[in-house]
């Protein structure tokens, strides 16, 4: 799968990256991330496949287009660590008492 200027947009958008943070990740020059997404220039497939690669490391989850949406973007699911706080609110969730229903102490 290719990429689109717009889902390199996005993508750079939603992980708080610049042009000239991906270009430096890619390991390519700013010049070549600005004219792609401005559709410039279209760069060669390796120089795509370095700027998707990057991106999806980042945590970019590329969308294909199908017959009724365009291309996308979204981010991995990111798992929050466990804590001593949370093993004790799944105690208390087999005592009966479901967990949406509880309140952090203040």
């Amino acid at each position: 799968m290719t990429l689109v200027a717009s889902q390199c947009r996005a993508a750079r958008a939603m992980l708080g990256l610049s042009q000239r943070d991906l270009a430096r990740m890619a390991e390519m020059a700013h010049r070549t991330v600005a004219d792609f997404e401005t559709n410039a220039r279209t760069p060669h497939i390796r120089t795509l496949r370095a700027m998707r690669e990057t991106l999806e490391a980042c945590g970019a989850v590329f969308i294909p287009a199908d017959e009724q949406f365009g291309p996308g973007v979204r981010l991995k699911a990111v798992e929050e660590p466990k804590t001593a706080a949370d093993a004790s609110a799944g105690a208390d969730a087999d005592a009966g008492e479901p967990a949406s229903q509880k309140t952090e102490p203040s």
